[in-house]
């Protein structure tokens, strides 16, 4: 198998290209997204690929998440990742708090990764 791929906000757009590029490719793609929905869409989409899809579910608002979701590749992954592919991001109108009380275009774009 190729590489260990992850990549944030795979559910749309880029995210979702590139994740069905690099299964189809024969990589491993850690997907992590924050809608399960969504997640299983595109897992469904990798079926017949010849790489594998595992996914994540995890909300960069959220720091609990976050930390949550590295602790799961951490440990399930001990063998270390290749790349990470950071693609999910956010561009609010007005000035937002996370419940963890940073700013939170600063926190999902930026201090996630």
């Amino acid at each position: 198998m190729g590489k260990t791929i992850v990549i944030t906000g795979m559910t749309s757009g880029i995210g979702k290209a590139l994740t069905l590029h690099l299964t189809a490719q024969g990589h491993h793609v850690i997907g992590i997204a924050r809608n399960q929905a969504r997640l299983n869409t595109v897992k469904t989409l990798t079926e017949t690929h010849s790489g594998k899809l595992t996914t994540v579910c995890a909300d960069f608002k959220s720091l609990h998440s976050v930390k949550q979701a590295c602790d799961y590749i951490n440990r399930d992954f001990d063998q270390g990742i290749d790349v990470l592919i950071h693609n999910a991001a956010i561009v609010p109108r007005r000035k937002l708090f996370s419940e963890d009380t940073v700013e939170m275009q600063y926190q999902v774009n930026h201090l996630v990764p």
